[in-house]
């Protein structure tokens, strides 16, 4: 159900994007993070992270791009466990590690028993309405991540 994989892009833009641009702001969102920072939702994905999106977007052509956010978990910062979709909705979500200067940052963990550790470049893909979770980060650094949803583009084109 997960499908993992370590890309090969250019990660350093992705990173200045997110600290210089992304965190520029004391505004975030409260979702899933215990602790941490989500930003708000971007609905396009900006030209610093084209070369992610292109390389998201050759894995699952047949979707379509919703929605991104950025997460920060700093030292016993954690996510609880959740979706991002319900199952009735065909969609792909994914995250992808930007900075994981450490160990024991905190696993993404799901309902199936699979549990992935962060690490740069890593980019993981799965079902929207599968249940996850990020466990506690246990280092003194802070992770970042990048979490986005696609969704089916059916036969007609219209997105569902």
């Amino acid at each position: 159900m997960v499908r993992d994989y370590n890309l090969e892009i250019d990660i350093k833009p992705i990173q200045n994007y997110v600290w210089d641009i992304a965190f520029d702001t004391t505004l975030g969102a409260k979702k899933s993070n215990v602790g941490g920072w989500q930003s708000t939702v971007y609905w396009t994905w900006p030209n610093e992270l084209k070369e992610l999106q292109t390389s998201v977007e050759k894995l699952i052509p047949e979707y379509t791009f919703q929605s991104f956010w950025i997460n920060s978990n700093g030292y016993g910062d954690y996510n609880d466990m959740h979706f991002h979709e319900p199952k009735r909705v065909d969609g792909i979500s994914g995250v992808y590690y930007v900075d994981v200067p450490d160990r024991n940052m905190g696993a993404i963990y799901f309902e199936d028993g699979t549990e992935y550790e962060p690490k740069y470049n890593k980019l993981l893909l799965f079902p929207s309405y599968l249940k996850h979770g990020v466990r506690k980060n246990k280092s003194k650094f802070e992770r970042v991540s990048i979490a986005f949803n696609y969704k089916k583009i059916t036969s007609s084109g219209i997105t569902i």
